[in-house]
């Protein structure tokens, strides 16, 4: 039987043939037409990538059967990469590593600023869909409208054509990286998705649908485009620091980014602040919306945890607010406030289950220089998979008009439930 090693490559070599929609190199600009490397470098490059993750990722072949791609390995030899710009070789890889499935796996640096190509209009998710959040001054009445289409692309075909080049492992984190890569203008091309650098967008609002044109431009060049965002007075919106303490009337909120002890604000001085009003009010709020579980040492929220037991034997209750942004070992402390302390999740499902990684690794490619992260630590606990979620007891629909309003519903949800 043929080493795995040696099947993993003839995959890489077929993919970086291109596919049938895939734009050639003559319809690239004639600045990008020819790579700034050679065949042979670019074949040890490739070498180079499977060899490094072979013997660094435990977890390669999870969810992919490299087996089901055997071709000749005499396949190798021919000139694969002969053609191929600087910008399809790097989404190629992309489309490569996307095939991995497990979310982490993906480049960190490639394209040079001059190479980029980026569309001056940024979106968030929200659950009904995109809404634009940035767009050129030109176009600043529509900060707000939902995102329909990219030239004629409706956004579920949107998602089908990009999910072969974004990394993802489940359906939270496909929507979420997917609108944090809809303005990359070399993306979409190479997906056969726009044709020229001004790119339409369609966007619709109470009825109302409109189609604009904006002009795509290096990264470099964007830097001088006038962007506008929304500002928008959002209750509860993620505090710049480690974690965040404040008592709402009879409810004690307490904002937790980043798993670490805070040197400004030490967790005892939380705890002690915490304990004064805690059993003062009728519910304690934990908000995990923007702790993804990578960053900081952990540790504190067990201590937490032990505060809070008095707390709820005393009738206290005990709220969980999650959402997109919940990854890694905090999915598990959720599970455990709603274990322990009967705590009610609240909000939207997260980016991660109950097997996550928590630990990550890089490396460079020896002539194109793109750099990758990949997981070198990865946690497991029984009876989820990793395409699972964690789905909250109380699902919560975020909507533009509150949004733009300033209305936390995930808060407002909790007062609901409280109150009944």
């Amino acid at each position: 039987m043929k080493k795995i090693l040696a099947v993993g490559m003839t995959l890489v070599c077929v993919m970086l043939c291109g596919c049938d929609n895939s734009p050639t190199s003559e319809q690239f600009p004639q600045e990008f037409a020819v790579s700034s490397f050679t065949e042979k470098e670019l074949h040890a490059d490739v070498n180079f990538l499977v060899n490094v993750l072979e013997r660094n990722h435990k977890w390669l072949y999870s969810k992919v059967y490299w087996a089901e791609y055997e071709w000749d390995m005499e396949f190798l030899k021919e000139d694969i990469t002969a053609g191929l710009n600087d910008i399809q070789f790097y989404y190629e890889i992309c489309r490569l590593l996307a095939k991995i499935g497990d979310g982490k796996t993906k480049p960190i640096a490639g394209l040079s600023e001059d190479v980029q190509y980026k569309i001056p209009f940024t979106v968030m998710r929200l659950t009904e869909g995109y809404y634009i959040e940035s767009i050129d001054k030109e176009h600043e009445e529509y900060l707000g409208w939902c995102l329909a289409a990219i030239d004629g692309v409706e956004v579920k075909k949107l998602k089908s054509k990009l999910s072969e080049y974004i990394p993802y492992h489940n359906e939270v984190s496909l929507w979420r990286n997917l609108g944090e890569n809809l303005n990359d203008y070399w993306l979409l091309f190479c997906a056969g998705i726009v044709e020229d650098t001004e790119v339409e967008l369609t966007l619709s609002k109470d009825g109302e649908t409109v189609s604009i044109t904006l002009e795509a431009c290096s990264a470099s060049a964007f830097k001088d485009v006038d962007v506008v965002a929304l500002e928008v007075p959002q209750e509860n919106m993620k505090q710049d620091v480690y974690y965040y303490l404040e008592r709402q009337e009879d409810i004690l909120y307490f904002q937790y980014n980043i798993a670490d002890t805070d040197p400004e604000y030490p967790m005892r001085v939380l705890l002690e602040d915490l304990e004064k009003d805690l059993y003062e009010c009728r519910a304690f709020v934990i908000d995990l919306r923007y702790n993804d579980g990578l960053t900081g040492r952990g540790g504190n929220l067990p201590i937490i945890n032990d505060v809070l037991v008095g707390y709820v034997e005393n009738g206290g209750k005990v709220y969980c607010l999650i959402g997109n942004g919940t990854g890694g070992t905090v999915v598990d402390r959720a599970l455990k406030y709603r274990r322990d302390l009967g705590a009610t999740l609240v909000g939207e499902s997260t980016i991660d289950s109950r097997i996550y990684f928590n630990e990550l690794g890089e490396f460079a490619l020896p002539y194109s220089g793109i750099t990758f992260q990949y997981p070198t630590k990865r946690t497991v606990l029984l009876g989820t998979s990793i395409d699972d979620e964690l789905e909250p007891d109380v699902a919560v629909v975020h909507t533009i008009e509150d949004y733009l309003a300033g209305i936390d519903r995930d808060m407002e949800t909790v007062r609901e439930l409280l109150n009944n």
